[in-house]
């Protein structure tokens, strides 16, 4: 909320926590009250009263059905799992990352924090997927 305010946009969806106890109906209702034209999901599971589910299973479980315009796209897309537009983290390459990290911290006999801590990019890809509206020309 706080870009959105940043911006100059006045009225935000806000964000839909959600914890083991939550029910699907809370999903529907937030998505009723708030009608959203994408669905931004952090993870391809959601947690509910019934345990983890995948996200298009909880959409689904909705008494009303939600329209087939409305947009959906994940922040950790995996196409191998769900061909849901997003973001492709490139997980492997981090792993790899950190692991030459360790590497140099051995050889070099340093632990803890570095003193002079580095940054380092390893840029994301963006996955078409099948989730969002087409574009309009």
């Amino acid at each position: 909320m706080g870009l959105c305010k940043y911006l100059g946009f006045d009225d935000s969806t806000p964000i839909l926590f959600t914890r083991e106890s939550t029910p699907i109906s809370s999903y529907e209702k937030w998505f009723w009250k708030y009608q959203p034209d994408v669905i931004i999901q952090n993870s391809l599971t959601g947690i509910t009263k019934e345990g983890p589910m995948s996200y298009r299973e909880i959409l689904d479980r909705f008494k009303n059905p939600m329209p087939a315009r409305i947009g959906r796209c994940s922040l950790n897309a995996n196409p191998d799992k769900e061909p849901i537009s997003g973001i492709i983290r490139n997980e492997q390459e981090i792993g790899y990352s950190a692991i030459e990290l360790m590497t140099s911290m051995i050889e070099r006999n340093t632990m803890g924090l570095p003193n002079h801590p580095k940054n380092l990019t390893i840029l994301s890809d963006w996955y078409e997927g099948e989730t969002l509206p087409k574009k309009r020309r």
